[in-house]
């Protein structure tokens, strides 16, 4: 295997939308804990997911299912899974989210959210009660947001344009001259964007860039930490390094070692979430 297929946690995968989908579903995300499950740390982000919790015991046995709203996250925090905890759930943009699920991004920042029965759902729920695997439970939800998705029209307007930029080019954006662009004052764009995604398009654009260089250095052994800084736009390694100890509490290396295994995990500046 070479460093850049190098899985970035184990017993985590990730499968992004491409194309059209794109504009609504992030990706689809699984974590299968195990029976030793490893902590790990959660950089903060900003799309939230729905999908579900369970636990699998050692002999196959499926219980506590739950349908769950996964917020955003807007610090960094310790996932310490329990053995056999799994998470299967879609990532959503955020600009879309209150639209598709009902729900406003901000009304759930750190938090994880049972939700009660929800429309089309019910099949959901029986496959992962009978115990379907993570892909199928995966392809379930994403076919039930993507019915929804086709009820709503895809955003066109111009706050949903300038999140797609932003993710477009990994956060490296300046926010006047994107405002430019869009033809919009700049405190015009400031304000409706805070109103649809419950942060500053520039607090979004420093997330999306934060999480572009993380996955990014998981995906190699040892990341030339200089070269990611000219990569995703920072002044030099120094400024890279201070932006992600402020954002995760981590020296760059620091957080790369305990992502990848290589180190223990350390409890500096993120709080611990089970």
């Amino acid at each position: 295997m070479s460093e850049t297929d190098r899985p970035r946690l184990p017993g985590y995968a990730e499968h992004p939308f491409r194309g059209e989908q794109a504009c609504l579903l992030d990706a689809a995300w699984l974590h299968l804990a195990g029976d030793a499950p490893r902590p790990h740390r959660l950089p903060p982000f900003w799309q939230p997911s729905l999908g579900v919790r369970r636990t699998v015991g050692p002999d196959g046995t499926v219980s506590d299912v739950c349908l769950t709203l996964f917020g955003p996250a807007g610090r960094a925090r310790l996932y310490a899974p329990a053995p056999g905890a799994e998470m299967i759930a879609i990532r959503v943009q955020p600009e879309i989210a209150a639209a598709l699920l009902k729900q406003h991004p901000r009304e759930h920042v750190d938090a994880k959210t049972p939700l009660g029965a929800l429309p089309g759902f019910d099949a959901v729920r029986r496959l992962a009660e009978a115990g379907a695997p993570g892909p199928v439970l995966a392809g379930a939800l994403a076919s039930v947001l993507r019915q929804a998705g086709a009820e709503i029209a895809p955003a066109r307007d111009r706050v949903s344009h300038a999140a797609r930029l932003i993710r477009a080019c990994r956060g490296r954006v300046r926010i006047e001259r994107l405002a430019g662009h869009l033809d919009l004052p700049e405190r015009t764009l400031r304000r409706h964007f805070t109103d649809r995604l419950g942060l500053s398009p520039k607090a979004y654009a420093g997330l999306v860039r934060l999480n572009a260089l993380i996955q990014a250095a998981d995906r190699q052994l040892r990341p030339d930490w200089a070269g990611l800084a000219l990569r995703f736009g920072f002044a030099d390694q120094a400024h890279m390094s201070g932006e992600v100890a402020r954002q995760t509490g981590l020296s760059p290396a620091r957080l790369h070692a305990e992502r990848i295994g290589l180190a223990e995990i350390s409890k500096t500046g993120a709080p611990a979430l089970s």
